[in-house]
């Protein structure tokens, strides 16, 4: 998870909108859990967000076999033209 994408996730939760410049990570976010960031909103004014970062598995993509995962992904793709 990068800045940009806790502005977009912060502007959908609240609405509220900032630059991606003012949320300072110490690097990406990359594992499932919670995390801590922090978003300087005047000069001398911080504020710390806690962001919880979860997975997301579509019920097509549950499969361990390969030859299983291949059909998953050709009906997963067949579902999502047809919406």
């Amino acid at each position: 998870m990068s800045e940009a994408d806790v502005v977009n996730a912060l502007r959908t939760a609240t609405g509220i909108s900032l630059d991606r410049h003012a949320i300072h990570m110490t690097e990406h976010l990359k594992e499932v859990g919670a995390a801590t960031v922090t978003a300087a909103l005047y000069d001398g004014v911080d504020a710390t967000i806690k962001v919880e970062i979860t997975a997301v598995v579509h019920e097509f993509l549950k499969y361990t076999h390969a030859e299983t995962f291949v059909s998953a992904c050709a009906a997963y793709a067949a579902y999502v033209t047809a919406r």
